[in-house]
């Protein structure tokens, strides 16, 4: 097995949405939409303007695919906004035996005015609230095994973070009480709470187009030390234990990516928050004639929307190239790796631990990356090297960096193991997209623990013929060096199987290359998958089976004397 773009799906009212959106004149209309990808694949939420698009997905038996159709499509509920970003979540059900399947879907929006709207499937408005007055850049989330559930809203100035152990109990409640009361009821309205936030600012004077958070970093005593000497001079106060950090790196300009830190735990407000916060209880409290403002101050202040207040972030280092201007940034499932795109084409890979570039690719204009991190399959008989009771196996595993290129109309994955090269390469569509996901899953309590969650790949969106593909790549492309016997092993069946779908070895030519093929075999594990699909051949001739079993034999038989 080699690696492959397979069909996931088809989208058979792609067009429509083009007209809707009032761009079927623009071929690449894709690059000026917003959209999203469910993780389990059954919501595809597009938005464009003040117009937001759901599609869901249905199997079609006739031409065994999944097809994708309008579910909804409708202006949102602020139509003098303009939507910037999408981002759809898939929300387990709660009970014990639910919860390793979608009970339903939300659709976060975010807009130009900085409020993030909450939709449902069928586009009811669950909640909306604004936690920063400025355009939303984009909106992401993180989820899955031993990871915490956050959702984060990214403004140019400041980054906000949600935890989902507060959000989605809430839009459930919300969910509950519009399925019983209606939209709009006053008991759907006193429901309605503030979700809690952190909001984290960037210093001043720097650009930042896109960021990711890597999460909190554990620091030795050392090194916690050495940034209390560097911050606060020799004579500085420390604490004796090093305080958790997290690390967000930003995408920009000036420096061309930061590495930038926030203190977890409690921190103290800012005094100017707490004298307007005493300020604003003192005037409440006076009479209306005291306070001197009328009715015209009240309407003013209630007007003004509550924003929480923000932790100032310490930008400690950086890649500083006043040439370069950064537009995205994408973050490894492993949280070890991240990739860069700037404008001037290049692709850096950056290590998130220790803050440095590792590799670099150019000739990349426009580019869109994704990473693919694959497990190690377990041989079928694995009785001979079962783990003792009450210990699992520990699978290797394999990170894959996609590369879409579409000034080029490529698409290419790179082994990242100690420089690896080139995997495969594949033509795509200039007008594609690429889709790539760090969460799966949300919602789950603390108490389940047999969900499986989807795997973070690479989907590629391609309107030339309305499908979205999967990009599948095996573990062995990790080991495709010069030296991996199992790597050419699987290349040479591929050959074989190649060669029996144009003739079934009647003739002596055929017969004499195949049975080469099955002589250059130099793993048990390949001879063994050979066995099993000349058995499942239909056409093949019992001559050439019978040759290539006395070649196993007889590599059987050496390799018992040897």
């Amino acid at each position: 097995m080699s690696c492959e773009v397979k069909v996931l799906a088809s989208i058979d009212c792609l067009s429509e949405v083009q007209e809707q959106f009032g761009l079927s004149s623009e071929e690449n209309w894709l690059n000026a939409v917003c959209y999203s990808l469910s993780p389990a694949g059954d919501i595809l939420a597009l938005g464009h303007g003040s117009i937001l698009v759901v599609l869901a997905s249905r199997w079609d038996r006739q031409r065994q695919l999944n097809v994708y159709k309008t579910a909804w499509r409708g202006a949102i509920d602020s139509p003098s906004c303009i939507i910037t970003s999408v981002l759809c979540t898939p929300i387990v059900g709660q009970g014990q035996s639910s919860q390793t399947m979608v009970d339903f879907s939300y659709i976060m929006v975010g807009l130009d005015d900085g409020q993030v709207l909450f939709y449902g499937e069928n586009g009811t408005l669950v909640h909306s609230q604004i936690f920063h007055q400025e355009p939303i850049q984009a909106i992401k989330a993180q989820s899955g095994k031993h990871i915490n559930e956050e959702l984060y809203v990214l403004y140019p100035s400041c980054s906000v973070i949600l935890q989902g152990a507060q959000v989605f109990p809430l839009l459930r409640s919300l969910r509950q009480q519009i399925n019983r009361y209606g939209m709009g009821s006053p008991k759907v309205n006193e429901a309605q709470e503030t979700i809690a936030c952190r909001k984290w600012s960037y210093e001043k004077g720097m650009t930042i187009v896109d960021a990711v958070v890597v999460g909190p970093q554990k620091s030795c005593t050392f090194d916690h030390l050495l940034t209390a000497s560097l911050e606060g001079g020799f004579f500085a106060k420390y604490r004796h234990s090093a305080p958790q950090n997290s690390l967000i790196i930003a995408a920009g300009s000036k420096p061309y990516v930061g590495f930038h830190y926030a203190k977890e735990g409690f921190t103290q407000p800012v005094l100017a928050d707490v004298a307007r916060a005493v300020a604003s209880k003192i005037k409440s409290a006076l009479p209306s004639w005291l306070g001197g403002g009328g009715s015209s101050a009240q309407q003013q202040t209630t007007a003004e929307p509550q924003l929480p207040p923000s932790e100032p972030l310490i930008c400690r280092f950086g890649l500083c190239d006043l040439q370069r201007n950064a537009f995205a940034v994408w973050l490894a499932p492993n949280y070890q790796l991240a990739a860069v795109a700037d404008h001037l084409g290049r692709i850096i890979l950056v290590d998130c631990q220790r803050g440095i570039a590792l590799r670099i690719w150019k000739g990349y204009r426009d580019a869109q990356c994704g990473f693919v991190e694959v497990s190690e399959k377990l041989p079928k008989d694995s009785s001979t090297s079962a783990p003792p009771p009450g210990r699992k196996i520990d699978r290797r595993k394999a990170v894959f960096l996609v590369i879409y290129a579409p000034r080029r109309s490529v698409l290419e994955i790179w082994s990242l193991r100690s420089g690896g090269p080139k995997v495969a390469a594949f033509s795509a569509a200039k007008n594609g997209q690429l889709i790539y996901n760090t969460h799966s899953q949300m919602g789950v309590t603390s108490g389940a623990s047999k969900i499986k969650y989807t795997d973070h790949g690479c989907t590629f969106f391609d309107p030339s013929d309305s499908s979205l593909k999967e990009i599948v790549i095996p573990f062995h492309c990790a080991l495709s060096d010069s030296k991996s016997k199992l790597a050419k092993d699987l290349h040479l069946l591929k050959r074989l199987k190649v060669c029996l779908k144009s003739g079934d070895g009647s003739e002596a030519e055929e017969l004499e290359e195949m049975t080469d093929m099955c002589r250059c075999f130099e793993t048990d594990e390949v001879r063994l998958q050979c066995v099993e699909m000349l058995a499942k051949q239909k056409k093949i001739r019992p001559k050439l089976f019978a040759a290539i079993v006395d070649i196993f034999a007889e590599v059987a038989v050496e390799g018992s004397f040897m």
